[in-house]
């Protein structure tokens, strides 16, 4: 998976598949516990089984549609983007843009 830099990076895949969900999330201190904090999600919109690569932040492609967010990016901080496809996760990356 890749990831180009900026405040509106772009995520990329290979082998080119569908996928059903993007998630990108702020990396945390351990002590903020477990929990994912996430700044954009997209899922699926049916009938049309997933997004192919790439997908711009903030801006679902055709066959998926926005479920949280965006929320700017903080220059300098840590996030995790996962893809996601049946049922499980696909590829992820860390970035900082």
């Amino acid at each position: 998976m890749s990831v180009t830099g900026g405040a509106q990076p772009v995520f990329a895949w290979t082998p080119e598949c569908r996928i059903d969900q993007l998630w990108v999330a702020a990396v945390l201190a351990p002590s903020a516990g477990p929990v994912l904090y996430f700044e954009w999600t997209a899922a699926t919109r049916p009938p049309v089984r997933g997004g192919l690569a790439p997908i711009s932040y903030g801006q679902a492609p055709v066959g998926m549609e926005t479920t949280y967010g965006p929320t700017p990016l903080v220059h300098g901080q840590e996030y995790q983007v996962m893809i996601l496809g049946g049922g499980g996760v696909v590829a992820q990356a860390y970035f900082v843009p």
